[in-house]
């Protein structure tokens, strides 16, 4: 109030219609009276009379065809000052906030993310068997998420899952959905059948690797899948009809 007092309204608007302007540009403006007048909404000679006024006043300084006023470099440099540390603030906060979600994802999450390194995987496999873990439920809520995301439904993805376990190890499966996610594979249930092949299994009974063939085959007592020379099955399963 005390910039303004004693100035006219006329004065007053225009004073406050170039400080908007110098704020706009984040620094001195143009001395152009046609283009100043008319972003004021003012005759170009009414502008200039006023403008000159405002200059004898020293409220606006003029220097080498620009206009300028001390305070508004004040303020535009504390503004950008503001906005350096509000930056620096932005990512130290980011940056924890990563930190924070490595440190609190499970040793099932971080492989299916591509996080961990091969060492880091096995390690988290050794963490993951503790009995402070639920392992199963990790092994089966993560699954389930991850076949979805390659177009398997729950339901399906579910038994997949489920019957896997009754032929291998928990461990096993999980590997070989960190490697899947790993190599980028778009149809993730023929691979880690494939690649759960030879594993040590479950309960170590010839029936219950039978029913699991036929379930990947597509019904119930079919033939065990047709695998070629790479272990992949010759149809992929969600190709089946």
């Amino acid at each position: 109030m005390r910039g303004v007092r004693g100035l006219s309204a006329q004065e007053i608007g225009l004073y406050v219609m170039l400080l908007c302007r110098m704020y706009e540009e984040s620094g001195p403006i143009e001395n152009h009276a046609l283009k100043l007048s008319t972003y004021c909404g003012m005759r170009q000679a009414t502008f200039q009379k006023t403008l000159d006024r405002l200059i004898a006043l020293d409220k606006i300084a003029a220097s080498d065809g620009v206009l300028f006023n001390e305070r508004a470099a004040v303020e535009i440099s504390n503004r950008a000052d503001d906005l350096k540390i509000a930056s620096k603030a932005g990512k130290a906060s980011a940056e924890k906030r990563q930190q924070n979600q490595r440190g609190q994802s499970t040793p099932v999450q971080r492989p299916f993310n591509h996080t961990d390194t091969d060492t880091e995987r096995e390690d988290s496999v050794a963490k993951a068997t503790d009995a402070s873990v639920d392992f199963a439920k990790q092994l089966f809520d993560r699954g389930v998420a991850f076949l979805g995301r390659h177009g398997t439904q729950d339901k399906q993805a579910r038994s997949v899952i489920g019957r896997w376990r009754k032929a291998h190890q928990d461990t096993d499966i999980f590997e070989a959905f960190a490697a899947c996610s790993k190599e980028g594979i778009v149809d993730p249930v023929p691979w880690i059948t494939a690649k759960l092949s030879g594993k040590g299994k479950a309960n170590g009974t010839d029936k219950q690797q039978r029913k699991l063939d036929a379930f990947i085959a597509g019904s119930t007592g079919s033939p065990p899948v047709d695998r070629g020379p790479d272990l992949y099955p010759a149809v992929p399963l969600l190709a089946r009809g």
